[in-house]
């Protein structure tokens, strides 16, 4: 009886600190600090993020030479996090976001492209005896022509889903970026592109779609022959394993046709063409467990069975346009 009160006083005493935590607020807001008394607005407990809060524009406004400051409120939503930005493929930063508009760098790209170009030049000889019969000579000069490409992708961080970051489900406010009835998921960016060479550097800006879908799996029965001399030191259940190798095969993923909804109201509809991928061969591993009544040698012949289930790599496929 005495322990049953002290489960409950604790769990109690755990409700209450969950309680207080809960209600412990992320900041106090001053709506219109500069506001005037007639006009100013209290000050805002946020105890949520992503609640509406008030705020204020000063505004100059004068007419016929008279002027005065007028302060029209709107709110917005507050938001306060720490997220990830500036993907490289192997690693992120992270930035703190305190509006839900806000832009994220959500990824970033540099490259050198490299190009040969041979450059033909005509030499005529000059001197000696022979020199009206020379002939002119053509000399092959090859010049080397370093590019720098850099990419940078960016989204308001109310319009992030899943796809943006590995391992990072998104802002959470973004409806239409999140898996959809055929498994596949999309995400809007915009990007801004700068090529660079020497001294010349030229910078374009354009809306790209990243889209993923769901990669198909394939399953295979598979055997394996172990057999093995053994001696074992006491009673017990022992494993032995025996490494194996699945052999290679391949999967069809059927083609389809992936429709994203952009700003606006616009359509961007992409076409996945069937795909015939080959999956390497898979490593796996055999066990047989045998339990022994005492110090013991045997010998054992297993046939194994396992059922291997090989996954498509991830792969990217270039937009058409």
């Amino acid at each position: 009886m005495h322990l049953l009160s002290s489960l409950t006083a604790k769990a109690a005493f755990a409700i209450i600190m969950a309680e207080a935590a809960l209600a412990n607020p992320f900041t106090t807001i001053d709506p219109c600090p500069g506001a005037p008394p007639s006009v100013k607005h209290e000050p805002v407990t946020v105890t949520a993020q992503y609640q509406s809060v008030p705020t204020c524009a000063p505004t100059k406004v004068c007419v016929r030479g008279n002027c005065w400051t007028t302060y029209p409120f709107s709110t917005y939503e507050y938001v306060s996090t720490v997220v990830p930005c500036a993907w490289d493929g192997t690693s992120s930063s992270s930035t703190t976001v305190t509006k839900t508009d806000q832009p994220v760098r959500i990824s970033q790209w540099t490259s050198t492209l490299t190009s040969i170009t041979t450059v033909p030049t005509t030499v005529t000889p000059h001197g000696g005896f022979y020199r009206h019969w020379r002939k002119p000579v053509v000399i092959e000069t090859e010049i080397t022509k370093y590019q720098t490409v850099t990419k940078i992708a960016v989204a308001p961080y109310n319009q992030i889903g899943p796809l943006a970051f590995p391992e990072w489900v998104g802002s959470g406010l973004c409806k239409k970026c999140g898996v959809q009835p055929d498994g596949s998921r999309s995400q809007v960016v915009e990007v801004i592109e700068c090529r660079a060479a020497g001294d010349q550097k030229e910078c374009v800006n354009y809306v790209e779609t990243w889209i993923s879908r769901p990669a198909p799996s394939a399953t295979s029965h598979i055997s394996a022959l172990c057999s093995t001399s053994a001696a074992v030191p006491s009673a017990g259940t022992f494993t032995w394993a025996f490494p194996q190798l699945a052999p290679k095969t391949t999967i069809t993923a059927p083609a389809s046709t992936v429709t994203v909804t952009l700003g606006g109201g616009q359509s961007s509809v992409s076409v996945w063409p069937l795909q015939v991928i080959t999956v390497e061969p898979k490593p796996w591993t055999a066990y047989v467990t045998k339990s022994c009544n005492g110090p013991t040698t045997f010998d054992f012949v297993v046939h194994v069975t396992e059922i291997i289930t090989y996954n498509i790599p991830n792969w990217i496929q270039p937009a058409s346009t």
